[in-house]
């Protein structure tokens, strides 16, 4: 039943632990996608900007035709003024190329290298004018690394529809391109960015508009010409507000737990976007879920091995009963017959010798006796097992004890040759009282003597000398305020593995048909009920010879021995 139970369970709390992770992992990956979606969108944004520029404002100065004067005026291009590249991070500047390679930016007012420069360049020049000059030869200097570049002047600039292409064979940059019929001269324009600068600042504003629930760690990858990585951190504080942080290197405890990658839209093909965890983090539900199903697990397990300990034990306590009840058929029985057999000899008159008569007189009564306890112990046993039955104590003077002890046991051990002895220091003995019900305590000692008895005569023990019962009253180590009753036998004794169970109810250790010593297996598990109704303890201690029942009773002890 266990098995059925919790095999399918287990299942079922396993798959519901891979569907929660699962799920987990999705919602994370539509975080990244919209992510990805955002960083597109910005790029396409800024590419879009630079498509609306006027193809005539590649030229340091362009003509506006003016309606009110009717002529032609020339007018400063916007994009002459350096200031304007500060607002777009990584654009390095603009260029433009004609068929014959001539290379000018709207920065610089004359082509490179052409006569009308160098006209210019003999006369005094500002500061100002120099830096725009040298800026314009570094971006000549960047396209002309280009082999692309050099093979797409060189076949005629064709294939182009009018918006902005990428070069990106030249490391650390971007040179976007387009050809353009400007004043019936083909032309090509383009603008240089840096790649850095450029892809950490749209890469950071994307990420600062998705708030992330786990710290996320992105990697951008760019294998076109030479590799490229950039790395970032991105988390969302209490307030959504996400932080992102630019790294040099990757962050391996961030990268545990993969969450996939992406490329990005064109031009960008070349460019890869993988993100990355350090463990994932499950929702609060599917947590409560998961703990759920562990406790509905755990109280699964514990009340299967309850079933299975009740069971073994009801399992256990009906053969002992059934064992009990064929002990106690056996017990009454054996004697009965005996008692019916020699009453009937006695009523025959057979037996004309008075000490036959006397003996089988005798063996009547002692038999009597046995059927007597043996109800007794019963019959208490049923009355101790009922929450309402209770024992009345009292405190009684250890003389008292003495006598009962004497008078309850002393026929039981003299006709089965035994000796009684009390041990211990007795000249205090009447300062003492103990408090017990005579009653109780009585079947107490007699059913300890009795099994003495009965276990000595089946090991078949021949030393005569061991043919005794010892009792000892002293005073409590552990308490002052209780007497210790021990009433030690010489027979065969226990080993230490049956101390424990030697009180328990059917104990016997052995079949009960075929047991050598008759019994019931109730005398000792009626002593430990009896003596705890009198507020008492005892306990069975193994000794080099026989076994020795130590009785913890209350006491009042006017002063100390």
């Amino acid at each position: 039943m266990f098995f059925t139970l919790f095999i399918p369970a287990s299942v079922l709390s396993y798959l519901g632990f891979q569907q929660l992770s699962k799920d987990t992992l999705i919602n994370y990956q539509r975080q990244t996608d919209k992510i990805t979606v955002a960083l597109n969108k910005r790029l396409f944004k800024r590419l879009a900007y630079f498509n609306a520029i006027q193809k005539r404002q590649f030229d340091y100065y362009y003509l506006v035709y003016n309606p009110a004067t009717k002529a032609l005026n020339e007018t400063l291009s916007n994009l002459a003024d350096p200031s304007n590249y500060e607002s777009k991070p990584g654009l390095l500047g603009y260029y433009q190329v004609d068929m014959k390679g001539r290379f000018n930016s709207p920065i610089w007012p004359y082509t490179l290298h052409s006569e009308s420069e160098k006209k210019a360049l003999t006369e005094h020049l500002s500061s100002t004018f120099e830096a725009r000059r040298k800026q314009a030869l570094e971006l000549q200097e960047i396209v002309s690394l280009s082999q692309q570049f050099k093979q797409f002047v060189a076949g005629g600039m064709i294939g182009n529809s009018g918006r902005f292409h990428l070069f990106d064979d030249v490391p650390n940059y971007y040179i976007f391109y387009r050809v353009v019929l400007l004043n019936e001269q083909t032309k090509l324009q383009g603008f240089v960015i840096e790649r850095s600068s450029y892809l950490n600042y749209v890469v950071s504003s994307a990420l600062n508009s998705i708030p992330v629930d786990i710290v996320l760690a992105i990697t951008l990858h760019d294998s076109k010409p030479t590799p490229f990585y950039s790395y970032f951190i991105a988390t969302s504080d209490d307030n959504g507000e996400v932080n992102v942080q630019r790294r040099e290197q990757d962050s391996p405890q961030y990268t545990q737990q993969i969450l996939g990658s992406q490329t990005l839209n064109w031009p960008y093909g070349n460019l890869t976007i993988h993100y990355s965890t350090a463990t994932l983090k499950h929702s609060p539900q599917g947590l409560y879920n998961l703990v759920l199903n562990i406790v509905l697990l755990v109280a699964m397990v514990g009340s299967c091995l309850g079933f299975y300990k009740i069971g073994v034990k009801q399992l256990k306590l009906a053969e002992q009963r059934l064992g009990f009840v064929s002990s106690v058929s056996h017990e009454l029985k054996t004697p009965l017959t005996s008692i019916r057999m020699y009453a009937e000899m006695l009523e025959s008159g057979q037996m004309n010798s008075v000490q036959d008569q006397k003996d089988y007189y005798n063996f009547i009564l002692s038999e009597s006796e046995r059927l007597s306890r043996l109800i007794d112990n019963t019959l208490t046993l049923s009355k101790l097992s009922q929450p309402q039955q209770s024992l009345k104590t009292e405190f009684v003077e250890l003389p008292v004890l003495k006598d009962v002890i004497r008078s309850k046991v002393m026929s039981l051990l003299q006709t089965n040759g035994f000796e009684l002895n009390f041990l211990g220091s007795t000249s205090d003995f009447r300062k003492v009282k103990v408090k017990v019900d005579l009653d109780a305590f009585s079947q107490v000692v007699v059913n300890i003597a009795d099994n003495s008895v009965k276990f000595f005569g089946a090991s078949k023990i021949n030393d005569i000398s061991r043919k005794k019962l010892d009792f000892t009253f002293n005073i409590d180590k552990a308490n002052n305020n209780r007497i210790m009753l021990e009433i030690r036998d010489y027979g065969p004794g226990i080993t230490s593995a049956h101390e424990e169970k030697l009180f328990e109810l059917f104990y016997r250790g052995g079949d009960e048909l075929t047991r050598i010593a008759p019994g019931t297996g109730i005398g000792l598990a009626l002593v430990q009920e009896l003596v705890h109704a009198q507020n008492g303890t005892v306990k069975a201690v193994s000794m080099s010879q026989g076994l020795a029942l130590q009785i913890s009773l209350v006491a009042y002890i006017a002063h100390s021995f």
